[in-house]
């Protein structure tokens, strides 16, 4: 099973530090509650031309 778009579809229109709060629970859920490794999240907000 893959980690898909869904987890970001729930968090549209967040600002960027509840996107990260939210994909960093989302990862540990997925992955059983403990991660194996090192996650790095980095949010920002793209403003239109």
């Amino acid at each position: 099973m893959l980690f898909g778009g869904k987890h970001l579809e729930r968090l549209r229109g967040a600002d960027p530090a509840t996107v990260v709060r939210g994909l960093h629970a989302a990862a540990e859920e997925f992955s059983g509650g403990t991660l194996a490794d090192d996650l790095c999240l980095v949010a920002a907000r793209a403003r239109g031309a």
